[in-house]
């Protein structure tokens, strides 16, 4: 018999540096446009944008140490297919335009790990329709709106995150799926975490939410929200909220010393249910007004 060799070649994504090849992160990514995948590997530094770099399909942009990209016009990452942010600080100036995020997610299923994210004049991190986001060790902080803003039809999953000093809610969430795990929402001049509308199903483990000027969590407008684990604590509009037909199962939470109220439930949905939970050292007694619900 004779034998026969193959060679096969593994052809390996083009990596372009910044900035000993291109100047500025949106060079680099526009020399990959048009590529299925591609890697920009910053060195440590400050970058200034002038306009938005916006990734398509894997691109990923990756800080090699302390790296600061502040774009000063508007919006700073418009992404749009599986792009992976690597160890970034991000930042959009007080000087952009009104409102402008600071990552835009418009679609596919991009990761933003190891980052820092502010936006001086608008959102933190804006989640479109049908986009699949997962957030790993990100701090979502000192934005001027909500820290995530998370669109109807959209997925989110944040793990080990901080979302922390927005001037807006922490994470506004509806008609949309949620996954978050030992993520802490501190100080934040709304709400922490806002889940709503019929749509929505979250599943919440393993958090801390304190500090936050508004109510530390609140489900409401037939939200589902599945919710264990987590602790509530010194905030000053009280801590878990569930109302307008919002339903789900709240089991083993912690909810101490907020500045009002531990727990308020005022026409919840069916079939809600309350196992293990500990409230305690509240200003006032927790509310429950159970209408159409059905406590466990």
């Amino acid at each position: 018999h004779k034998s026969m060799l193959f060679t096969i070649v593994v052809q390996q994504p083009p990596t372009i540096k910044v900035p000993s090849v291109c100047k500025t992160i949106r060079q680099a990514v526009l020399r990959l446009a048009g590529l299925p995948q591609g890697r920009v590997v910053v060195e440590p530094g400050n970058y200034f944008e002038e306009e938005t770099i916006s990734v398509q399909n894997q691109v990923s942009i990756i800080g090699t140490g302390s790296v600061t990209i502040t774009c000063l016009a508007k919006t700073l990452f418009q992404l749009n297919g599986n792009a992976l942010l690597f160890r970034l600080n991000c930042v959009v100036s007080e000087d952009a335009d009104d409102q402008s995020e600071c990552i835009s997610v418009l679609g596919g299923s991009p990761v933003i790990a190891m980052c820092n994210v502010t936006s001086k004049v608008g959102t933190g991190i804006a989640l479109d329709k049908n986009s699949s986001t997962m957030m790993l060790a990100t701090n979502i902080q000192n934005g001027h709106g909500h820290g995530i803003d998370v669109a109807p039809g959209a997925t989110a999953v944040l793990v080990k995150c901080e979302v922390s000093g927005n001037k807006g809610i922490g994470v506004f969430a509806t008609d949309c799926l949620l996954y978050i795990t030992d993520t802490i929402f501190f100080k934040n001049n709304s709400t922490g975490l806002l889940m709503a509308y019929p749509k929505s199903d979250c599943t919440v483990s393993d958090c801390i939410f304190s500090g936050n000027a508004g109510i530390g969590v609140s489900v409401r407008n037939e939200a589902f929200a599945d919710f264990s684990g987590n602790i509530l604590t010194d905030n000053a509009g009280g801590g878990l909220d569930i109302e307008s037909g919002a339903k789900g199962s709240f089991f083993k939470n912690h909810i101490f010393a907020n500045k009002t109220h531990g727990t308020r439930v005022e026409d919840a949905g069916e079939g809600i249910s309350f196992k293990g939970n500990i409230t305690q050292h509240h200003a006032e007694d927790s509310v429950f007004k159970w209408l159409s619900s059905t406590r466990e």
